[in-house]
């Protein structure tokens, strides 16, 4: 990489960096560019280079969060040597995220916007289609229908993060390793009922 690269890299960089900690601590909608501007350190001008405005700067942002926690799920799903890990290793990997307080302040502060943005990003996509994968490929998941492996993975990818943002606003919440292993069971007994197997 030259130097012009280099350079074009830090400062985006800086960027999402000086944005992903303001969407965190004052919220997407009390962001405005300028503070985005002041908090990286760059000209005003500089900012345009990278991105049109605010909301391409908090779309890139949140995809590359998203992609960051799908590289995180593809690893815990490769060690897993039960259903039972699989399920829960996942899911507590996935949580383990939002335990960073900028996470899950950026979580607690644009949860609507957060939701939306989520389901229409490139990355949530490819989890889908990367869970999917990994479940025809598993031996636990033997049984199910193209049809019920797809919906499998959409049920898992959106129970998860609906738990996962429910506990973080809710003072009676279960602690990480409850919550994962509720998920966890919670999907063994579904797909006992479904594929007839004993979820070892």
């Amino acid at each position: 990489m030259g130097k012009a690269e280099e350079n074009k890299a830090r400062n985006e960089q800086a960027i999402l960096e000086a944005a992903f900690e303001l969407f965190s601590t004052k919220g997407f909608e009390n962001t405005s560019i300028s503070d985005v501007v002041k908090k990286s350190g760059l000209a005003r001008g500089t900012f345009y280079n990278y991105f049109p405005g605010k909301e391409a700067l908090w779309e890139k942002t949140i995809d590359l969060f998203v992609g960051r926690i799908a590289e995180i799920l593809s690893r815990e799903r490769e060690k897993a040597r039960s259903l039972h890990e699989f399920m829960y290793n996942s899911f507590y990997a996935y949580a383990a995220v939002f335990e960073e307080p900028r996470h899950v302040n950026l979580l607690i502060r644009n949860q609507a916007l957060f939701r939306k943005t989520l389901f229409s990003t490139d990355s949530i996509h490819s989890i889908f289609t990367s869970l999917e994968n990994d479940l025809k490929e598993s031996p636990w998941f033997e049984g199910l229908s193209p049809a019920q492996y797809k919906l499998t993975s959409y049920a898992m990818v959106g129970a998860a993060m609906e738990l996962i943002i429910q506990s973080k606003t809710h003072e009676q919440a279960l602690p990480t390793g409850a919550l994962s292993d509720y998920f966890s069971r919670l999907f063994i007994g579904g797909l006992q009922h479904i594929t007839n197997k004993n979820g070892k």
